[in-house]
């Protein structure tokens, strides 16, 4: 993964607990797998609409992001489309392979669900950006 952080001013990084919490508009990062992209203040998430196109979310519209373990009832089996009209998984074959998701709070119905091949990359890339993530208990729905 690489990250490119905006400077301090003094042509060091500035420390990630020196920013404020808005949304970086300046960054890029490019997660380990083709289907996320985080580049120019825009999360964009590939193979989103049928049948290649991508969904763009600007990263200052997100309200949250929940993590949790799949399982097969949580949508670990779930390829592409949505479940109960609730979440929009992107077409993803390797799903059943991985065992964390992130859903994308927009303030809307739908939420988009995502999973991506290295989930602590993408818990740092959200913590770099500044957006909140919340961690889900397994099954029960409720937040530790």
């Amino acid at each position: 993964m690489s990250l490119h952080l905006p400077p301090d001013g003094t042509g060091q990084g500035a420390r990630r607990e020196e920013w404020s919490r808005a949304p970086r508009i300046g960054w890029n990062c490019q997660l380990p797998g083709p289907l996320i992209l985080i580049r120019d203040g825009t999360l964009t998430i590939q193979r989103y609409y049928l049948p290649t196109g991508a969904k763009r979310i600007r990263l200052t519209a997100i309200v949250g992001v929940e993590q949790y373990a799949m399982t097969r009832w949580t949508g670990k089996w779930r390829i592409w489309g949505t479940t109960l009209g609730r979440w929009w998984f992107n077409l993803d074959i390797g799903r059943p392979h991985k065992q964390q998701a992130f859903v994308i709070d927009l303030g809307r119905r739908v939420k988009p669900v995502l999973t991506p091949g290295d989930p602590e990359a993408f818990r740092a890339a959200l913590a770099t950006a500044g957006i909140p993530l919340a961690t889900r208990t397994r099954g029960t729905g409720r937040r530790p």
